[in-house]
């Protein structure tokens, strides 16, 4: 099994900046994957989510299932907005379509409340999960970025 990691929140919660933490990599650096030079293991990384922005399904797919093959990648972090979009990919569909590409481990942390203050009920969001196996937590995205990034690390033993 591989690490699944969905850092759900609205525009501005703070999502990139906790991947950036996560990675270590600034956020307009981010494309596809990071690479650790000590280790040469590599993390897939969806900031312009299939949810946040058009990205045809084959490529998502493509990107899904060469993660998931290549013994070098450890997992993928997914950057979603929890709408319920026309035109682009669901947070389920996204999940649906994770499922039918390898064994992973959902893991997702729930902004709440978010870095611009906009705190919401996160009830909807964790029912809409309960469809599939995922293990959920809510994160503060108003404390620094590394103390997020280090219980998701923690959580999802994602580095060991």
């Amino acid at each position: 099994m591989k690490p699944f990691i969905m850092l759900i929140g609205n525009s501005h919660s703070g999502k990139s900046t906790i991947i950036s933490s996560l990675t270590g990599y600034k956020y307009k650096r981010l494309r596809h994957f990071v690479e650790d030079k000590s280790t040469g293991q590599k993390i897939s990384v969806i900031i312009n989510s299939p949810q946040e922005s058009v990205v045809n399904v084959a490529r998502f797919k493509e990107l899904l299932q060469n993660t998931f093959d290549q013994a070098d990648y450890i997992g993928l972090v997914i950057a979603i907005q929890p709408n319920f979009p026309t035109k682009r990919l669901s947070l389920e569909e996204i999940i649906f379509i994770a499922n039918d590409t390898g064994d992973w481990e959902f893991n997702a942390f729930i902004l709440n409340p978010p870095y611009n203050g906009d705190q919401f009920d996160s009830t909807e969001i964790e029912t809409r999960l309960e469809f599939v196996d995922v293990n959920y937590h809510t994160l503060n995205a108003q404390q620094f970025a590394f103390l997020n990034a280090e219980q998701i690390k923690n959580i999802t033993n994602i580095y060991d």
